[in-house]
């Protein structure tokens, strides 16, 4: 007989409906699949047996949080309480709201699966709902190992009680499937030399990038090379439109070789991205484990990155990153990872390490393991 399993999450975030396609598809004959989702839709409905949307009307009410959560408990508590029991309820990003429908949940479901992405209780998290929400829980899951010690101080528990379960990135799928001749046409699309060293700044367009230090230690490596940069900037997120622009005039008043990538990009040219890339340079202020430059690791780039980060859980398994402590730093670092190209010595291990730690593959049997 099949379990049946309870998703609450958003049904159209590519994490969880990727998550739930591959488990439709690899295991269909064990499980049956039914979510609640906070969005106006779900992808993949097909993997679904049962899907119901909980959303609110556009009203002059909805401009009020308050408004909106309560629309959000009363329906999903409309919707438990008629539901048949589930053998697991997997709830995905836990909002501390779902403190008022756990002990209704609880009678549900034979078990109650935690999984928190980071964001849901590091940003205002309201501790006291959190805890009570994870004293219901049979099993807690963070999908960024970093984040576990963290998670373990503000519900109260021990660390070693929480499993560390990453999403797989898509992204990895592609970089193994593109050839040569995508590569190709995808610099042809975008003007990007085909003899140049391909140095990427940054992997969004958020201040936390710190752009204006990379843009004046690059303009410094420039001036004193032997060989060809060009330098990309991707900036595909559209989060602060002043910030984009003062980046714009920075660029504007250098002399850099350089592609600004504004716009949508399909999985296919983020792939030929982090395939065209030599080097990345990542030293945002903060990050949990940027999904980004994880790519460009498998895509065997060479990483300068901010010692300041919290990317212990790579560094413990061999990955091997070019590290500053400050940004004066910088022109040094990628300098040095300039020679490094011109010798060829590229760390095959980081490749290795992502795929183990963060490919669909590699993950999916970990996943399906909570259910058993």
């Amino acid at each position: 007989m099949k379990k049946r399993i309870l998703y609450i999450g958003m049904g159209d975030q590519p994490f969880v409906s990727t998550l739930i396609q591959k488990m439709h598809k690899k295991y269909s004959n064990e499980y049956d699949f039914d979510i609640v989702s906070f969005s106006n839709s779900v992808d993949n409905e097909s993997c679904y047996n049962n899907i119901k949307l909980i959303n609110t009307r556009q009203t002059i009410l909805s401009r009020f949080a308050i408004y909106v959560i309560f629309v959000y408990v009363w329906k999903l508590f409309s919707f438990i309480v008629k539901a048949k029991k589930y053998d697991y309820c997997h709830i995905q990003y836990v909002n501390w709201f779902y403190v008022v429908i756990m002990p209704f949940l609880k009678r549900k479901s034979n078990k109650i699966i935690l999984t928190f992405w980071g964001s849901d209780f590091m940003r205002k998290p309201k501790e006291g709902p959190l805890r009570r929400i994870a004293k219901y829980s049979d099993i807690i899951t963070v999908t960024n190992p970093v984040v576990t010690e963290d998670l373990a101080r503000i519900i109260l528990v021990n660390k070693n009680d929480i499993q560390a379960f990453p999403y797989g990135l898509i992204i990895l799928d592609s970089i193994d499937s593109i050839e040569e001749d995508h590569i190709n046409h995808f610099k042809r699309k975008f003007g990007i030399p085909h003899s140049a060293i391909i140095v990427t700044c940054g992997t969004n367009d958020s201040s936390s990038q710190q752009h204006n230090y990379i843009i004046k230690a690059v303009n410094k490596i420039k001036e004193n090379s032997d060989v060809e940069l060009f330098f990309l900037f991707p900036m595909t997120y559209r989060a602060d439109m002043d910030y984009l622009e003062k980046i714009k005039g920075l660029l504007r008043n250098s002399d850099l070789n350089h592609l600004l990538l504004e716009g949508f990009l399909s999985n296919q040219d983020l792939a030929c991205l982090r395939r065209s890339s030599d080097i990345l340079i990542q030293i945002q202020k903060n990050d949990l484990l940027s999904g980004a430059m994880l790519e460009h690791l498998y895509a065997n780039n060479i990483v300068v990155t901010g010692n300041w980060l919290p990317y212990s859980c790579l560094y413990e398994k061999g990955v091997q990153m070019l590290k500053i402590d400050n940004v004066n730093e910088l022109e040094s670092v990628i300098t040095q990872g300039l020679e490094l190209l011109k010798e060829n010595k590229r760390n095959e291990v980081n490749r290795d390490v992502v795929k183990s730690m963060f490919s669909w593959d590699d993950n999916l049997s970990n996943w399906k393991n909570l259910y058993n």
